[in-house]
C-alpha cells in the first residue's frame, strides 16, 4: 500500500479545511518518522499565506517562498532530539514573535517539530498563546505520538494521524476493508432514506477519530463516483446537485473531526443534514 494510500482520511481532512478556507489555528501532525509531516505541515503554511484563487496555487511568492524555505513569516523550532530538550525558553521566544505583525503574508506560520520533547514547563507556557492566539498567526506542531502530550494542549488543537511506509500495524488490510464495507453500507442506507442504519455504522467509529476519516474519506469517495457515474436508475433520480451538496456536508464534517468535536454528535449530525437534503 502506497504512502499517499495509507493518508488518504488525512489528505481528505486537509483538503476539506482548505475548500473551506478554514485552516485552524493550531494544527497537530501525529505519525512516525517517516510520515509525510513535512509535507503536510509546508501545505497548511501555504494554505495559510497563499494568495491565489485555488489555494495553495504553488505559484504566488508566498508559495514558492515556502517550497524554497526561505519564508520569513515561517519559522520553524525543535529541541535536540530528546525527552525534555525542548525547553520553556524556546517557547517564551515563539510567544514574542507570535505578537509582532507578518512581514510579508497574512499570518505567520510556527512549526514546532518533535513537540513530544516539550518539557511540561515548555507544553504550559504553550498552552497560554494556544488558549488566545493573535488573529495573525497559525501553529503546526508534529510528533510520534500525541500521548506524550498534556490532554490541555491537545484539547487546543485539530490533530491530523499520519502513517509510515512500515506503518502496517497501524492500517491492516482486514481493517480497510472494515471501513470500506462500512462506507457502503451507509451510502446505500442513507441514499435510500434508512437513517437509522447509517447511523448504527457510524456507531462503531464514535471512539476512533482516526477510524471516522477514514471513513469519511471512503464515504466520500463513493458520493463522488456515483456523481461521476450512476450506476443505476435509481441513482439516477438523485440530482447531481443533491450529491454535491452530500459531498459538502463530508467536507464539513471531515473538518469539524479533525478538531476535538464530539464523533458520535457528528454521526447523528451528518445523518440528519443528508436526510434533510435529499427531502429538501
Amino acid at each position: 500500500m502506497s504512502l499517499q494510500t495509507k493518508n488518504l482520511a488525512a489528505y481528505n481532512t486537509l483538503s476539506a479545511w482548505i475548500s473551506k478556507r478554514r485552516i485552524p489555528h493550531a494544527v497537530l501532525l501525529e505519525g512516525p518518522p517517516d510520515s509525510p509531516k513535512a509535507v503536510f505541515a509546508a501545505e497548511i503554511a501555504k494554505s495559510a499565506m497563499c494568495t491565489g484563487i485555488e489555494r495553495p496555487c504553488g505559484e504566488c511568492s508566498h508559495c514558492r517562498k515556502i517550497e524554497k524555505n526561505i519564508h520569513p513569516d515561517l519559522s520553524f523550532f525543535s529541541g535536540e532530539g530528546r525527552a525534555n530538550s525542548f525547553h520553556i525558553e524556546t517557547v517564551r521566544e515563539i510567544r514574542s514573535k507570535a505578537h509582532i505583525y507578518p512581514n510579508e503574508a497574512a499570518v505567520k506560520v510556527f512549526v514546532i517539530e518533535n513537540a513530544q520533547d516539550m518539557s511540561l514547563q515548555a507544553q504550559n507556557a504553550l498552552l497560554k498563546i494556544l488558549e488566545e492566539p493573535p488573529d495573525s498567526v497559525a501553529f503546526v506542531l508534529t510528533c510520534e505520538n500525541k500521548s506524550a502530550l498534556l490532554e490541555t494542549v491537545i484539547s487546543r488543537v485539530s490533530v491530523i494521524p499520519l502513517f509510515g511506509q512500515a506503518d502496517e500495524a497501524a492500517e491492516p488490510d482486514e481493517k480497510a476493508a472494515a471501513v470500506q464495507m462500512d462506507a457502503v453500507n451507509i451510502a446505500n442506507a442513507l441514499l435510500a432514506a434508512k437513517e437509522a442504519e447509517a447511523m448504527a455504522c457510524f456507531a462503531k467509529y464514535e471512539r476512533d477519530r482516526t477510524g471516522f476519516l477514514q471513513l469519511m474519506a471512503a464515504f466520500r469517495h463513493i458520493i463522488e463516483k456515483k456523481l461521476l457515474t450512476p450506476e443505476s436508475e435509481a441513482e439516477k433520480g438523485i440530482a447531481p446537485l443533491r450529491l454535491m451538496q452530500i459531498i459538502d456536508i463530508i467536507d464539513e464534517t471531515v473538518y469539524s473531526a479533525g478538531g476535538n468535536a464530539n464523533l458520535s454528535l457528528l454521526g447523528c449530525v451528518i445523518c440528519a443534514r443528508i436526510r434533510k437534503s435529499l427531502s429538501a
